[in-house]
């Protein structure tokens, strides 16, 4: 996987994210695979849509009795409450690609 491969998978799950809490739902698991599924029946870009593919396969996986072990998760490891910051460091940008 390459790095921007990396980053176009976390930038649809935020903006996932976003329509969940715009929407005032909760943001679990299930709703981000709920919503991505939705998202992919008006899709027409076709890479888009294999990479919402590749993001619901990959959040279900979470959705199994293996989610309970951080193993699954291996990311998750790297981060300390020193690298997250505060809520004040949060900030929401909105990105405009002119393609």
């Amino acid at each position: 996987m390459y790095i921007s491969d990396e980053v176009k998978r976390n930038e649809l799950i935020g903006e996932v994210t976003i329509r969940l809490i715009f929407n005032r739902e909760e943001v679990t698991t299930d709703n981000l695979v709920s919503e991505l599924k939705s998202m992919a029946e008006n899709e027409t870009d076709e890479v888009r849509l294999l990479l919402m593919h590749e993001v619901r396969r990959w959040l279900l996986g979470y959705l199994g009795l293996g989610c309970l072990t951080p193993e699954r998760a291996g990311w998750l490891d790297k981060l300390d409450s020193a690298s997250l910051g505060s809520p004040a460091d949060l900030r929401l940008v909105v990105s405009r690609d002119e393609d």
